[in-house]
């Protein structure tokens, strides 16, 4: 889940996708994941940690105490659509708000700098 996050040039917008895609290949390893059981705000964190140092295993030790037996993939849209916001509507969020906040928005722009994403007003710099 980590390497899907670090490798995607946008720190939001993908959490369904990359669930799905998650969870196939737990499915494939014979295993899953207990997201309801999961803290949103600390399995965030966790998963901050793992873009910022991919080797630490940060995601890898949140996750942990969270593996289960596969789940078959006919019960997977029931066992994720429990999960807060995953519907897409009525989240009560505005995904696109957290960005107004100057701190959040540098925060957002040197997180790209260190990664070497070209920002639309700026050359990348080393």
């Amino acid at each position: 889940m980590g390497m899907f996050a670090y490798g995607h040039p946008f720190l939001d917008g993908n959490g369904r996708v990359m669930l799905l895609v998650h969870a196939e290949l737990c499915f494939r390893a014979n295993m899953s994941i207990d997201w309801i059981s999961t803290d949103k705000t600390s399995y965030l964190e966790a998963l901050t940690r793992e873009i910022e140092d991919p080797h630490a295993g940060a995601l890898d030790k949140y996750l942990h105490p969270f593996i289960g037996g596969k789940i078959l993939r006919d019960q997977w849209l029931k066992r994720i659509s429990v999960l807060p916001g995953l519907d897409g509507v009525n989240t009560g969020e505005d995904s696109s708000a957290q960005y107004a906040d100057p701190k959040v928005a540098a925060s957002y722009q040197a997180f790209e700098r260190r990664r070497r994403y070209k920002l639309a007003d700026q050359a990348v710099s080393k």
